[in-house]
């Protein structure tokens, strides 16, 4: 037995006989990319269209107990990428029914801020207004759109001017203890407590105690909420709709201080950006309608810009064994203050739109992690390299499987360069495309040749 280990066999003989196999490289595939001006997009999803793709990875959001949503709020005026504005709609929740009794003496509106998530100039002041919704959510159906109009009330209940974005932590009075209480950075917001020719919302949820009775009846008397800027700026905070609460502040007839928390996000509650922008004129709109003179492209977050990417030219290698399939794209460097205003996306990731119209991750997306993350075989990080002596930062994305595939002729050679999260991302890049002359885009091939 021992002596019959010493025969030889030649893997794979009956495959490739006896010629040498040879590992080569081509990076001259011919790519089309262009810029594309998205028309409109979903900004919330009760479907399982969300599901047809990686967690949290989808350009649409399926929020859950799991993924909790980052809503901007504010304005930009991007010299790329044009002007845009986002609000937000929430519904609101309750707990449990409270035992209020004595007299209403405030109610509070509290929008805690991402600390991760700010755009534009930090320095500038911005100013919000709270609006009551009139109408019940149900009636934007399983999606609604960047576009959605719901009824509001004719003036706002509350609102708060020359705010500035601060990370400093506020103290806050907590009735009861009758001491101050250090929270995270956010926004508070009084409502009014009376407005001529409109309803006094703090005193209705103070003196409407059969609205308790359920989810439901609360829903009856406070549909919603929402939250806007109410002047062009240039500064958009992230505010993390899960951990923002109203607080209702209270005297008991005994004299004790309270205060009673209303939610603004669970699983069974809606949230979602209304997203308005004139993108028309700006550098980026001007490559989506005439294509770039410059060689570049454009891809931002909400409701911006795309890239697709015709990489047909690839049936060329048709009859060789590819072993890997990489496309690699290198941002255009902002100067200045405007790399710290407009911080380019640290991720990008790719999709494909199918026969029913909607976006669908392509399969190198999930390798590694599959339904958790986006795969660490994946890549689209933003990444530093040195290239004979210059730093540069790229984006590489693995597409094997998806180049394999329409190679056996199974899928379409047309992708879609997209931001990660576009309904919650303010985030832009601005890519050197293929026909730039020094730092084209490219999609890098490693193939086995006999």
């Amino acid at each position: 037995m021992l002596s019959s280990c010493g025969d030889s066999t030649t893997v794979g003989g009956d495959i490739f006989s006896n010629e040498d196999l040879e590992v080569l490289y081509a990076d001259d595939v011919e790519l089309i990319a262009e810029t594309i001006r998205l028309d409109s997009i979903k900004t919330y999803l009760n479907t399982t269209e969300a599901d047809n793709c990686i967690i949290g990875t989808l350009p649409i959001r399926k929020w859950n107990a799991q993924v909790f949503p980052t809503h901007y709020l504010g304005s930009l005026d991007d010299p790329v990428f044009g002007k845009s504005k986002s609000s937000l709609y929430t519904e609101v929740g309750i707990a449990s029914a409270p035992a209020f009794s004595g007299t209403l003496d405030s109610v509070v509106l509290v929008l805690r801020y991402d600390t991760a998530a700010v755009y534009g100039d930090v320095n500038e002041t911005f100013g919000v207004e709270v609006y009551r919704v009139l109408e019940n959510f149900d009636v934007i159906g399983d999606a609604a759109f960047n576009n959605v109009e719901l009824m509001l009330s004719a003036e706002p209940i509350g609102s708060k001017e020359n705010l500035k974005y601060s990370l400093d932590s506020l103290n806050v009075f907590i009735p009861g203890v009758d001491s101050m209480d250090t929270q995270p950075a956010s926004i508070r917001i009084p409502f009014n407590t009376s407005i001529l020719g409109n309803s006094d919302l703090p005193r209705e949820l103070f003196e409407t105690t059969d609205a308790y009775a359920s989810s439901e009846a609360f829903n009856d008397l406070l549909k919603g909420l929402y939250i806007t800027t109410n002047a062009d700026g240039n500064v958009m905070p992230g505010i993390r709709i899960n951990s923002s609460t109203i607080e209702l502040f209270y005297t008991e007839t005994d004299g004790d201080k309270k205060v009673y928390q209303y939610g603004l996000f669970r699983q069974d509650l809606i949230s979602f950006n209304q997203i308005e922008s004139d993108r028309d004129g700006s550098e980026a709109g001007l490559a989506a309608m005439n294509g770039s003179t410059e060689g570049k492209v454009y891809v931002s977050g909400q409701d911006g810009f795309d890239v697709t990417i015709d990489f047909s030219d690839v049936n060329r290698y048709q009859d060789f064994a590819l072993n890997k399939a990489q496309l690699e794209f290198t941002l255009s460097e902002p100067e200045g203050l405007a790399e710290q205003m407009f911080t380019p996306n640290q991720r990008l990731i790719i999709s494909q739109v199918g026969d029913d119209n909607v976006l669908r991750c392509i399969d190198d997306m999930s390798l590694g992690f599959p339904q958790v993350n986006i795969g660490s075989l994946f890549g689209g990080g933003l990444e530093e390299v040195t290239e004979n002596g210059t730093v540069l930062r790229k984006y590489t994305m693995n597409i094997t499987s998806h180049v394999q595939d329409y190679l056996d002729g199974n899928t379409s050679p047309i992708l879609l360069l997209t931001v990660d999260n576009r309904t919650d991302n303010a985030a832009r890049s601005i890519l050197f495309g293929p026909n730039h002359p020094t730092y084209p885009a490219k999609l890098k091939l490693t193939y086995t040749a006999p």
